[in-house]
């Protein structure tokens, strides 16, 4: 599942120490001998309580670091980097921390990257290889308790094959039962600092035996997106781009209505108090970046609105003296009340709602995967072209609509935001460039907008369309309850799949400790 925004994924330097509680420091000191002990005893309390206050990190734990930090990083190093790296991964420390199992599956797993890296030819056989060597990994830290899941893929060139490992801690695992099997749900912060950023709410793969739903990804949408659209009078943004919204002027009027029509479906919380201000709180700093992000290019500087509920980088350091100082107090005004614990609280209430969504998502791609050849549906074979529905060929763009369809039109069915769904899918249609989501999306507005009784068709057809027909066969359709929407996705899917929908129920949830917030 596709994240909506990708830029604010880009790195930055982690600034959570505005977090972090302050111990009690000894003011006086005794000249007393007698009472040197016990000031001694005072400090190592202190210390004590200054480390039980600090807010828990993973990197904080040997493993931690090995696992998060030092493995991505020898797979991408070279010479000598890379050998201090994979030492420092052999030490007795490493071994301790990691267990035996768990320290000879990463051995396995950097010879099977040397493999990738030293075969001729097709390496097909040696990306396997690799592929199984991470997932030994994942199985082995699973036997040790270990909250860290490692992702292992192979990042294809025309120049090479280069072997990458990205690594997550894990939050929270929700286990679904499915008719009369299980399947895992994990809830995943990124943890590795490569530069590779996959724009994905979840994603999960045929040889993963999760459904995976990325957290910094589902905090990235709710901040920048969905959040600030639920302040009255606020739109919800189809496109990133503003100034191609503006010379759009059919866009902002269905912008508007879908803001409404969002708030109303959210109502729940839409009308609590502290979610009203929590949505005020990130619809006024998203306008005051956006402020700022009109006039620092003239200074030279490149600023995005913060993909993070408490941004990383230091804003008030970087714009001191560029910035009038009143919009910066009004920075530092914004953030006070958004660390307190009733806006976390809030935040945290409209993350677990947007989640249930993404791993009804990422459990249906689960499902999919176990049900062997599947057709690609007629709509989507007219979208694409496709002569053969059933010679889809896995990793191919219609293959991949086809699941991404299937999984949306169940989230949409079961998810308990059908209307937030077909809104952010559907964003996937007012990009420059066409993918398997927006082939999906528009399959989607035909099939849903069909079964609603809406004429969509008069609105898009199945040929060469421009961005304003999508707008307008989206604003028939969301003007539908959402219960409605919920039950046409339903049918549209059973017509397009040839099955019902699997009862889905949450078995089992296990909450790790909380990072971030």
């Amino acid at each position: 599942m596709t994240s909506a925004s990708t830029d604010e994924l880009e790195e930055e330097e982690r600034d959570l120490e505005a977090l972090r509680a302050r111990g009690p420091s000894t003011r006086h000191r005794r000249a007393v001998a007698a009472a040197l002990g016990v000031i001694a005893l005072a400090g190592a309390l202190a210390f004590g309580w200054r480390r039980a206050q600090k807010p828990y990190d993973p990197l904080d734990s040997t493993e931690g670091q090995l696992l998060g930090l030092t493995l991505p990083k020898a797979l991408v190093s070279e010479g000598r980097e890379r050998q201090v790296l994979i030492a420092e991964l052999g030490t007795p420390r490493a071994e301790t921390a990691l267990g035996a199992e768990a320290s000879a599956a990463v051995r396995e797993l950097l010879r099977a990257a040397d493999v990738v890296e030293a075969a001729r030819g097709d390496k097909t056989a040696e990306v396997d290889g690799f592929v199984r060597a991470a997932t030994a990994l994942d199985e082995a830290l699973r036997k040790k308790k270990i909250p860290i899941f490692v992702d292992g893929d192979v990042l294809v060139t025309q120049e090479r094959h280069r072997p990458l490992l990205m690594s997550y801690y894990i939050e929270r695992e929700v286990t679904f039962e499915v008719e009369s099997a299980r399947v895992p749900a994990i809830h995943l912060w990124r943890l590795d600092r490569l530069r590779l950023k996959l724009p994905f709410l979840g994603f999960t793969r045929p040889r993963t035996p999760y459904a995976l739903v990325v957290l910094d990804a589902v905090e990235t949408d709710l901040v920048t997106i969905i959040g600030p659209s639920l302040k009255g009078g606020e739109p919800f943004e189809l496109v990133d781009d503003r100034g191609a919204a503006d010379q759009e002027p059919w866009m902002k009027p269905i912008e508007k209505r879908a803001g409404e029509l969002l708030r109303l479906e959210l109502q729940t919380e839409a009308k609590r108090p502290e979610f009203l201000r929590l949505a005020d709180l990130l619809a006024e700093r998203r306008a005051l970046v956006r402020k700022w992000v009109a006039l620092l290019p003239g200074l030279g500087l490149v600023l995005r609105v913060p993909g993070r509920y408490l941004p990383e980088a230091n804003y008030e350091q970087d714009l001191a003296h560029r910035v009038p100082r009143r919009e910066l107090d009004e920075w530092e005004r914004i953030h006070g009340e958004l660390r307190s614990r009733a806006m976390l609280d809030a935040f945290l209430g409209l993350r677990r709602r947007f989640t249930g969504s993404v791993e009804r998502h990422e459990v249906q791609h689960r499902i999919d995967y176990t049900a062997g050849l599947v057709p690609v549906p007629p709509v989507l074979a007219d979208l694409l072209g496709v002569k053969n529905p059933l010679g889809a060929v896995f990793g191919s763009l219609p293959a991949r609509a086809r699941d991404e369809l299937s999984a949306h039109l169940a989230q949409m069915a079961d998810g308990g935001t059908p209307l937030l769904d077909i809104l952010l899918l559907s964003r996937s249609l007012f990009r420059e460039r066409f993918d398997a989501y927006s082939y999906a999306a528009w399959a989607t507005l035909l099939g849903v907008g069909r079964e609603l009784g809406k004429d969509v068709d008069a609105q898009i057809g199945t040929a060469t369309v421009r961005s304003e027909q999508f707008g307008r066969a989206l604003s028939l359709i969301v003007e539908s309850p959402p219960h409605e929407i919920a039950a046409a996705a339903r049918r549209f899917r059973q017509r397009s799949f040839g099955d019902e929908l699997p009862r889905v129920r949450v078995a089992s949830v296990v909450e790790g400790r909380a990072w971030r917030h």
